[in-house]
């Protein structure tokens, strides 16, 4: 019996059907190759003078250079974010306590390793070290992702490379080819028109920060900027607007997070070591109203009891809930009215903890240990 033969145009070709899977499958392999190939491009150029906050990194090695000023005596190093900044007066505590104290406040979006590898590398046997963290530490939320990418890239190229090759990736994707273009960029004209990024290169020269150090004027108004910083690293100048924005309620609870607790045991396992003393303190807080139903009290207890398995703390949240004309731009920076309260807070706790290692030699009355 014969098969009626199929209408015209009806025939099927062979691999009809698995031809447009075939061209998107080529279209996905070509985007992913091409995004390879720009994440190659930014790895193979790193380091690259783009857009980021060279301040950050002026400050940094102006305060490296003040703990080495001090290398030879037993000091006290605070380290944190820009609470310790501004809010921090690290002159008001050397003169009391008669030892030189270092205001190592810098930026609080900075990755906790970079932060306590900077106290690692600036404190010596016999010193202290105090970390008044920005609750985000504790909790782990300052993640991995393009501020931070920007700064790695531009001029911290040794974290860069440290970070997990899976969290750079992530990160990198998140910004997309504008920032290929913008490290391809920064690179070349660094090579050829280097006078066009003159301040980030300048930002880049040890030798040069600390020159212009010594050749800054007094300071007349607020400057997030290295050379702003008093003899012993506290920003001068700290007056302005009354901070009006949203401010974290001061009876947040805050957790230690599993990664933040594993980072910081094994820096104060590591400082224990090495005869160096580690502490923690608390952050200010903004007033936001009375609470009268405990939950201020037992969010500072919480926090203090997971941090007190690791080191001794300092003070308390509780002291440290300030009202909001006390501070500047954000709800962690404090105008000089709220600095010299928290540091005279901070002071006492510091006290209260005396001898301190290889600082219980020193005179504990009080003097006035020259910068």
């Amino acid at each position: 019996m014969n098969r009626a033969p199929e209408p015209f145009g009806s025939a099927r070709q062979p691999g009809s059907h698995s031809r447009p899977v075939r061209y998107l499958i080529g279209i996905l392999v070509a985007a992913i190759l091409a995004a390879l190939a720009c994440g190659a491009l930014v790895f193979a150029l790193v380091p690259a003078p783009v857009a980021a906050e060279y301040w950050v990194r002026e400050m940094l090695i102006v305060k490296r250079h003040l703990a080495h000023l001090h290398s030879k005596r037993p000091k006290i190093l605070v380290v944190a974010g820009s609470n310790v900044l501004f809010g921090v007066d690290a002159g008001l505590l050397s003169r009391e306590l008669g030892v030189p104290v270092i205001n190592f406040g810098l930026h609080g979006a900075l990755p906790l390793e970079v932060l306590l590898e900077e106290a690692g590398r600036a404190a010596l046997p016999g010193d202290a070290v105090v970390l008044p963290l920005e609750y985000p530490y504790f909790s782990g939320l300052v993640s991995y992702g393009p501020w931070q990418v920007r700064n790695d890239v531009a001029w911290n190229p040794d974290h860069w490379r440290q970070v997990p090759l899976s969290r750079r990736v992530a990160a990198l994707a998140t910004m997309g080819p504008g920032f290929v273009r913008e490290v391809v960029q920064a690179r070349w004209q660094a090579w050829r028109h280097a006078a066009d990024l003159t301040p980030r290169l300048h930002a880049l020269d040890d030798a040069a920060i600390l020159d212009s150090l010594t050749r800054a004027p007094e300071p007349t108004a607020l400057a997030y900027s290295a050379y702003a910083l008093d003899a012993w690293g506290t920003l001068r100048n700290t007056e302005g607007r009354v901070f009006d924005g949203p401010a974290a309620p001061a009876n947040l609870p805050v957790c230690l997070a599993p990664a933040s607790r594993a980072q910081l045991a094994e820096f104060v396992q590591r400082s224990a070591a090495r005869r160096i003393a580690v502490y923690f303190a608390n952050t200010p807080w903004v007033d936001s109203g009375a609470v009268a139903d405990g939950s201020l009290e037992r969010a500072d207890a919480a926090l203090c009891s997971a941090l007190a398995d690791l080191a001794p703390v300092l003070d308390r949240r509780v002291d440290l809930v300030f009202p909001r004309e006390l501070f500047l731009d954000t709800y962690l920076h404090l105008r000089t009215a709220g600095r010299e309260r928290r540091t005279r807070v901070l002071l006492a706790g510091l006290r209260a903890h005396w001898p301190i290692l290889g600082i219980d030699r020193l005179a504990t009355g009080g003097g006035d240990p020259q910068p």
